[in-house]
């Protein structure tokens, strides 16, 4: 059975392999190959590099913050951090100028913004959880709300995070700014209101509902959780 096992995997990773010579920069292509590195066969590192390839096609100016931050956390004390480059993204066919999606139909990208969410979101969570980046995992949260702000499993997604991982990262709320400030909001506010955000766009729905209820329960606002768990229960009969 192991050797049939390994059978199946190396024929299915031929076949992403094949998937991705006809069009390696497809974004869809690449974030399903970094999720079987990462889950069918354990390989982290090559799982990132695809998925550092889709954000470099998608979302350069991510990757570079990404870049930047990882450069900064590895250098001696002391010594003086790397500037972040001030030249424009490279930009072609399927590049989104900046990290930012084209405002106009007639410059659209060739990926839709569900595909760069997807993107996105997948490798926000493999970094936290998998890599235990939280803050790598902030920087993507953070620009996919800017992406798309209104999307409710974005909001939900993010809030999520805030509420798991907040309390420990150097960089603080609000998510409108990666900068910290001492007077704003802290991570279990930012969760709060992003939670009511995304209910008030997908009103009623489950998952949402009992992630918010874990939440409010964790903050000791224990009657509106339980609220929260029996709108969960009952949408998800």
């Amino acid at each position: 059975k192991e050797l049939e096992k390994q059978k199946d995997l190396a024929v299915a990773e031929a076949g992403w392999e094949n998937a991705l010579r006809i069009n390696p920069l497809d974004i869809r292509t690449l974030e399903g190959f970094a999720l079987f590195l990462h889950r069918r066969k354990g390989e982290l590192a090559r799982a990132e590099s695809f998925y550092r390839r889709g954000l470099q096609v998608c979302v350069p100016g991510l990757l570079e913050e990404v870049t930047q931050r990882e450069n900064q956390a590895n250098q001696p004390k002391g010594h003086p951090s790397t500037p972040a480059p001030t030249g424009p993204p490279k930009s072609g066919p399927g590049v989104v100028s900046k990290g930012l999606l084209p405002p106009s139909p007639e410059k659209a990208s060739k990926y839709s913004i569900r595909s760069v969410l997807s993107l996105l979101m997948t490798y926000a969570n493999f970094a936290s959880r998998a890599k235990g980046d939280v803050e790598a995992a902030l920087l993507v949260y953070r620009r996919s709300l800017q992406i798309s702000p209104d999307d409710p499993m974005v909001l939900a997604s993010f809030a999520h995070f805030l509420a798991g991982e907040g309390s420990g990262l150097p960089i603080a709320s609000p998510s409108t700014t990666p900068e910290k400030d001492p007077n704003g909001p802290g991570a279990d506010t930012e969760a709060e209101a992003l939670f009511t955000k995304a209910l008030k766009a997908r009103p009623g729905d489950p998952l949402i509902a009992l992630w918010y209820a874990k939440h409010l329960k964790n903050c000791g606002k224990l009657a509106r959780a339980e609220l929260m768990y029996r709108v969960a229960v009952q949408r998800a009969q």
